[in-house]
C-alpha cells in the first residue's frame, strides 16, 4: 500500500534532521584544522590552505552520509508526486494521465524543484553552507586568537548547524510541491471546496485551530477568502490579537496572524497554509 501524502512529507522531514549527524564530522575536521595550524598557542593557518578552505570542508562532507541521504530526500518528490495525483483521482475522480501532463509541465513545480536540488547540491552547499563555516575559520586566523578560544567559537557555530541550514532553506519543500500541485489543481478545474487535512496540537496556530475546529476541517473557497481578509488581509498577517482555547482546553491569546507567511493568499494558500512547517495539508475538491 502506497503511503498517504503527509506520510511521505514527514518522512523527508525525517531524513533531513538525520542531516545533523554531520555536524560532528565536519567539527572533528575544523577542531584538526586549528589544531594543525596553531603556533603558540594560537591560530595561524597559512594563506595556501586559508584559500581552498571550502574544499577541504566540501570534501568532508562528501565522505560522509551527506549524499545519501540527499538522494534519499530528492527520492521522496517522485513518490510524493505519485501519491498526491492518486489522491485526486480517488476524491474527484480525476484522469491520472492528465494531471501527470498537467503537473509535469508546471512553472511552479519546476521552480521548487530546482530550488531543492541547488540548495542540496555543491554551487549551493558550498555558497550558503561551507562558506559560512570557511569564513568563522579565517576570522579565528584573522583575529590570532588563542586555540582554547577558536575551539569554544567554532564548536558553538556547529552547534545545529546544518540542521539550521536545511529548515531555513529545504525544510518546507515538499509541503510546498503539494501544496503548489493542490493551488493548481484549484484553478485548472475550478474546484470550490477545501479539506484542511490534520489535527490540531496544543501550539496549533490561530487560523489553522479555526479552520480544524470552527470549520471542521470542510470549508468553500469562499469561506476561506473570507477567513484570509481576516487573520491575513491583503496578505498580511493580522496583527490583532485573539483569545482562544488550545487542545488542553485552556484560553490563549496570541496575534490572529501568528506565524503565518507574507504573502498567503488564496492563490496560494495551498503552498503555504498556516505558515511555516504548518502540519496541515489543502485538498481542494469539487
Amino acid at each position: 500500500m502506497s503511503l498517504a501524502p503527509e506520510d511521505i512529507i514527514k518522512s523527508g522531514d525525517d531524513i533531513l534532521l538525520q542531516f545533523g549527524k554531520v555536524d560532528n564530522k565536519l567539527l572533528a575536521k575544523i577542531l584538526q584544522i586549528l589544531a594543525n595550524n596553531t603556533k603558540d598557542g594560537k591560530i595561524n593557518i597559512p594563506n595556501q590552505d586559508l584559500a581552498i578552505i571550502e574544499d577541504i570542508l566540501f570534501d568532508e562532507l562528501k565522505s560522509s552520509e551527506y549524499g545519501t541521504k540527499a538522494s534519499e530526500y530528492l527520492a521522496l518528490f517522485t513518490k510524493l508526486q505519485d501519491s498526491m495525483i492518486a489522491e485526486q483521482v480517488a476524491i474527484n475522480k480525476l484522469k491520472r494521465k492528465e494531471l501527470n501532463d498537467l503537473w509535469s509541465n508546471d512553472e511552479i513545480r519546476k521552480k521548487i524543484s530546482n530550488k531543492v536540488i541547488y540548495d542540496l547540491g555543491e554551487v549551493g552547499i558550498k555558497k550558503a553552507y561551507i562558506n559560512g563555516l570557511a569564513e568563522a575559520i579565517r576570522e579565528q586566523n584573522y583575529f590570532n586568537r588563542k586555540l582554547s578560544e577558536a575551539t569554544e567559537i567554532l564548536r558553538t557555530k556547529m552547534n545545529g548547524y546544518t540542521e539550521n541550514y536545511l529548515r531555513s532553506t529545504v525544510m518546507d519543500s515538499m509541503r510546498m510541491y503539494d501544496g503548489a500541485f493542490q493551488d493548481k489543481i484549484k484553478v485548472v478545474y475550478d474546484f470550490k471546496n477545501i479539506r484542511f487535512i490534520g489535527n490540531i496540537i496544543e501550539t496549533s496556530r490561530p487560523i489553522c485551530t479555526h479552520l480544524r475546529n470552527d470549520l471542521k476541517g470542510k470549508f468553500s473557497v469562499e469561506q476561506l477568502k473570507l477567513v484570509l481578509d481576516d487573520y491575513c488581509p491583503n496578505g498580511n498577517p493580522s496583527e490583532k490579537k485573539i483569545t482562544y482555547k488550545t487542545v488542553s482546553g485552556k484560553e490563549y491569546t496570541q496575534k490572529k496572524g501568528a506565524g503565518m507567511h507574507n504573502g498567503t493568499t488564496i492563490d496560494n494558500f495551498g503552498q503555504f497554509a498556516g505558515g511555516w512547517q504548518c502540519r496541515h495539508r489543502v485538498i481542494y475538491t469539487r
